[in-house]
């Protein structure tokens, strides 16, 4: 596949993602309109808690699902596929009722004397059920992936979860004043609305109900999962440890300041996803072919193509960060020296990101699985010394430094397992592969 085939292969994916990016923009705006710096710092420091717990109880399940449902689809094996669907819920649900009950009892303790927050403590005591939701929306979405709907399952989380997120954040202040638990709480309902609209969906494509079949073992769905897991789980927690750290030791202010930087960073951050998630089946093919010199400028090329990309929109963020800061409010302005940091960071992550891509499509999962691990300790570490003296600035100092070190552990990685370097022009390509 030449790189314009593949870029332009990506253009559903990229254009579902800016317009999620959009969205997510928009809503921001609206929580720190709304809530002011502090209600804002509250709601952005629960939603991190959200998305790694509704990370951590889909147990990886939703990318083993991508790899078998996708098999029996070709197959016409529909029975099969309600069969893992079932498993999978029934591995889902329960961890999720089970997070749910350790919530409500740790809510006070973890709210009122680790962030001595009311209102943190209010939102944990129901976030469980958004997260139960949250997680069962992914996993439709996968499925939706496996079995070819592409647009389903695209939209239901990107695009219409915040679309009747902003709706509601519209409403709600003529009937009443928003709190951080009542926009937290709007969020999960509408969690839960999308999960019942895609369930219905999936319920029609699939043909429920089928009989079952019995060939699946739970022991072994976790197994196949685990390592990816893992992986995902490290690279949430080295975004989310600052935001908790300074939670834990500064005000809700620091984390709001931190979250709006890094929120408009990710409008860069996109633009790697879209084209990775196309490009990593090529990789894997090419890789499985032994075709290592074809690998190698297919690499170089997209890498040049998206650090260009980001380049540009970096540069504009980096000189002019107050422009961006100022749509969520005077006060967000002070973080302008930490946007900087975020937008340097998004370059370094176009390395990263293809790095990491090409280890995890070339069967050194395990390499990459350890790389992960030494990123979240150096990143936690880093922080420790960093955040107690810098604040949000330091928090975003860590990330940039230890991302930097771990970007050229991991391209030295590929270039001794591999013989690739994703630096290299097509003369110099063919003369490493």
């Amino acid at each position: 596949m030449s790189i314009t085939r593949l870029l332009s292969a990506s253009f559903f994916t990229f254009f579902i993602k800016a317009l999620g990016a959009g969205l997510s923009f928009i809503v921001s705006i609206l929580i720190t309109r709304y809530l002011g710096v502090n209600g804002a710092g509250v709601y952005f420091l629960c939603f991190s808690i959200f998305i790694l717990f509704g990370t951590v109880v889909r147990l990886g399940l939703d990318i083993v699902i991508i790899k078998r449902a996708s098999i029996h689809y070709i197959d016409n094996d529909f029975g099969s596929i309600v069969t893992l669907y079932k498993k999978i819920i029934l591995v889902v649900v329960p961890l999720s009722l089970l997070l749910t009950s350790f919530l409500y009892l740790t809510s006070s303790y973890v709210g009122e004397i680790i962030f001595k927050s009311e209102d943190i403590s209010s939102v944990l005591k129901f976030m469980g059920w958004g997260v139960l939701f949250f997680a069962l929306c992914n996993i439709n979405s996968s499925f939706f992936l496996a079995t070819a709907q592409i647009k389903q399952s695209s939209l239901f989380i990107a695009i219409i979860i915040p679309l009747l997120f902003i709706a509601f954040l519209y409403s709600m202040p003529t009937l009443m004043e928003l709190t951080p638990p009542l926009v937290f709480g709007m969020y999960c309902f509408s969690s839960f609305l999308v999960f019942v609209i895609s369930f219905l969906f999936l319920k029609r494509s699939l043909h429920f109900p089928l009989s079952t079949k019995n060939g699946f073992s739970t022991k072994d769905l976790l197994k196949s999962a685990f390592p990816i897991y893992v992986t995902v789980i490290i690279d949430l927690l080295v975004l989310i440890t600052p935001q908790l750290l300074l939670g834990a030791l500064f005000s809700e202010e620091s984390v709001a300041i931190f979250s709006v930087c890094l929120r408009i960073s990710t409008l860069i951050g996109f633009i790697f996803v879209s084209a990775s998630r196309v490009a990593a089946p090529q990789i894997a093919s090419l890789y499985d072919k032994g075709d290592l010199t074809k690998l190698n400028i297919l690499v170089v090329k997209l890498t040049r193509i998206l650090f260009i990309v980001a380049f540009f929109v970096s540069i504009i963020v980096f000189i002019f960060p107050n422009i961006f800061l100022g749509f969520f409010g005077k006060e967000y302005e002070a973080g302008a020296q930490t946007l900087r940091c975020f937008a340097l960071l998004q370059l370094v992550l176009v390395f990263y990101g293809m790095s990491k891509t090409l280890l995890q499509m070339t069967k050194f999962e395990k390499e990459c699985r350890n790389v992960t691990f030494y990123y979240f300790v150096l990143n936690t570490t880093i922080c420790l010394v960093l955040i107690p003296h810098f604040t949000y600035f330091g928090a975003a100092l860590s990330v940039l430094i230890s991302t930097s070190l771990i970007a050229f552990y991991t391209t030295y990685l590929v270039k001794k397992h591999l013989g690739i370097s994703i630096f290299s022009s097509k003369k110099e390509a063919n003369t490493c592969a």
